[in-house]
């Protein structure tokens, strides 16, 4: 599985390490977000036990939303046009 933002956005082919838990598109490292949502607490004991929820970054709250993905991405593009055109002149 391919990552969705990646091949929608920049028409790269980029392995999908997980899916989204709310939208379950396939997401790669850079379009991850680890949630850690605390649990509600109802008497003496959580009503739910600790989770993480994996999520990508049209589904993350903007606050929770990491601001380097677009500048990875760039430095992507940038290694993968360097090397298409430095394989031409060889």
């Amino acid at each position: 599985m391919h990552c969705l933002d990646c091949t929608l956005r920049f028409d790269m082919k980029i392995a999908a390490v997980a899916s989204c838990h709310h939208c379950g598109a396939g997401i790669c490292l850079d379009h991850t977000t680890v949630l850690n949502p605390a649990p509600a607490v109802i008497g003496m004991l959580p009503s739910e036990p600790a989770r993480r929820v994996i999520s990508c970054l049209a589904c993350t709250p903007l606050p929770q939303s990491p601001n380097r993905v677009l500048e990875r991405m760039r430095q992507r593009m940038r290694r993968s046009a360097g090397a298409t055109v430095g394989s031409r002149d060889a």
